[in-house]
C-alpha cells in the first residue's frame, strides 16, 4: 500500500498518506512497520482508499 503510493509519488510521506486515509499517523506507521494489527474501522478505511 505505502510502497505503491511511494512509487507513484516519491515525494509523498507517511503523514500525508495517513491524512488522505483518515488514519492517525502513529497508527499508520505501526501498520506499515508491522507492529500492530488493524482494527475493523481501520480496515474499512484502508479498503476505501484508492
Amino acid at each position: 500500500m505505502f510502497q505503491k503510493e511511494k512509487q507513484k509519488n516519491p515525494y509523498i510521506n507517511e503523514a500525508s498518506i495517513s491524512k488522505k486515509m483518515d488514519i492517525p499517523p502513529t497508527t499508520f506507521n505501526r501498520l506499515v512497520n508491522g507492529r500492530s494489527k488493524p482494527a475493523v474501522q481501520t480496515l474499512l478505511k484502508l479498503s476505501r482508499f484508492k
